[in-house]
């Protein structure tokens, strides 16, 4: 025998852990429908590419694909210059986290009565938005003219065909490893499963019986 009244029906402090009284949090919230969970999905692929337009944008910006001077039939690359190329891809991983993650972290707090539609929705809008976002920097954003540097080091002259001396090349800004697209949908699950972290809970635990033997 503990001593200790039982809590009163009417207190608003839930029982001690361990007592064996119920512990709910209720959320006041109408149950998602097959429709409002269709719609969801649907507004989240449509924000996902409407924010994959000025990510493809920003990625171009800050990675700022090298422009070399064709010099003799010939193009000197230099290390500074094989360093842009590389940032190409790291930085369209790194807007594609960041992107991912604000947008994983608006869906889960927007989305917390479709329960683990939600997350679906997430990856497949950061999937769409991926692929527009690299479409739109390479098509819209990106050099009117480019060369692929990484072929032309490997000896493919057909890169040069109809430039001159003192042309200036710019580089190439397609994915040099598919890996790149991951930023997307890692920046927004982390940013989803964040946003979930913070979800009312609704748990009942039931009193328990007596013990019987």
């Amino acid at each position: 025998m503990s001593g200790l009244p039982p809590p009163s029906p009417t207190s608003p402090f839930p029982p001690a852990f361990g007592s064996g009284g119920p512990t709910t949090w209720e959320e006041n919230e109408p149950a998602s429908s097959f429709a409002h969970r269709c719609l969801f999905i649907v507004s989240c692929l449509a924000a996902g590419l409407l924010v994959a337009v000025p990510a493809g944008w920003l990625w171009i910006r800050l990675a700022d694909p090298p422009a070399p001077t064709l010099e003799r039939d010939r193009i000197d690359l230099g290390e500074l210059t094989l360093d842009h190329i590389s940032a190409i891809t790291l930085w369209f991983f790194v807007v594609g986290l960041v992107a991912g993650l604000s947008l994983g972290v608006v869906a889960g707090l927007l989305g917390r009565r479709h329960g683990v539609v939600t997350v679906v929705a997430v990856v497949l809008m950061c999937t769409a938005a991926a692929l527009t976002s690299a479409w739109c920097g390479e098509h819209w954003f990106g050099p009117d003219d480019p060369v692929d540097f990484v072929a032309l080091l490997t000896g493919d002259e057909t890169q040069l065909e109809g430039r001159q001396v003192g042309d200036q090349l710019a580089s190439d800004v397609s994915l040099a490893t598919g890996m790149a697209y991951l930023g997307w949908p890692v920046g927004g699950m982390i940013g989803v499963l964040g946003a979930v972290a913070g979800w009312p809970r609704n748990r009942q635990n039931p009193r328990r019986g007596p013990v019987l033997g």
